[in-house]
């Protein structure tokens, strides 16, 4: 897979030239897009690719694992979406303790992003493989995010907890 053989490259350059980070490698990389940005769109594709064959779901998590080892600044928004996308892959795999562990840290970490609790809900609400669904779990999980003070993405959840509302009542 071409994504692949450009990740290990990417690696490859960063250990040759002892760049540690991947926000220190963009500093320094000469590209059309950043390292970055090109992280998120792997991602995606990788996500789609596990949906379709259920073999990449270890290719998932070697790269968020990498991702995150070479991240200097694990708040920003890029690095939390991985940890959140390491956590759901270890529920796809049937590692369901060690993926609510992550979400426990994510959200602890970061309390006020309201899209790490969404995430979390996910895996037990409307986008949850059928045998993992658990409504009221993933309405718990939202509503304990309500009472986060400076909650941030608010009106995101209450959007999701009504999808949830809604998917619940079709069971």
């Amino acid at each position: 897979m071409t994504w692949q053989k450009v990740w290990n490259q990417i690696k490859r350059i960063m250990d040759k030239n002892e760049i540690e980070t991947i926000e220190e490698l963009d500093e320094v990389f000469d590209g059309t897009q950043t390292i970055y940005n090109w992280s998120t769109d792997f991602s995606q594709e990788l996500l789609n690719m596990s949906r379709q064959k259920k073999d990449f779901l270890q290719n998932r998590l070697t790269f968020y694992t990498e991702y995150l080892e070479r991240t200097a600044d694990l708040s920003e928004d890029n690095a939390k979406t991985m940890k959140a996308d390491l956590a759901q892959t270890y529920f796809e795999i049937g590692q369901a303790q060690k993926g609510e562990k992550l979400f426990q840290e994510l959200t602890t970490d970061y309390p006020t992003w309201g899209w790490g609790w969404i995430f979390w809900s996910d895996v037990y609400g409307v986008f949850a493989e059928d045998t993992d669904k658990d409504f009221n779990r993933a309405l718990k999980i939202l509503n304990e995010a309500l009472t986060v003070k400076g909650l941030e993405d608010k009106e995101d959840i209450r959007d999701r907890m009504e999808l949830t509302k809604k998917e619940m009542k079709k069971e």
